[in-house]
């Protein structure tokens, strides 16, 4: 099997929550320089396919996918603890 790729409904899902976080980190997106985006937001890529995303090297949202019996893909979001603001 393939390693599933995310469609455009779960980019946008993985984008709102990663917005969500960084406001709640105090860091709104909005006020980020794209550079800064670019410089601080990591994303690995699991062999499942699953996403892992760590903002300044803390890890901050799991993107894991489950194959459906007509092979099609649901994703499944988990977010870590951040410490309040």
């Amino acid at each position: 099997m393939a390693a599933p790729r995310p469609d455009g409904a779960t980019l946008r899902k993985v984008e709102a929550l990663l917005r969500e976080h960084l406001e709640h980190l105090g860091e709104p997106p909005e006020m980020l320089e794209p550079h800064e985006i670019t410089a601080n937001m990591f994303c690995s890529i699991r062999p499942d396919g699953g996403l892992t995303y760590a903002w300044r090297g803390v890890p901050v949202l799991d993107a894991e996918p489950e194959e459906q019996p007509d092979g099609s893909f649901h994703w499944h979001f988990f977010t870590y603890e951040l410490p309040l603001q």
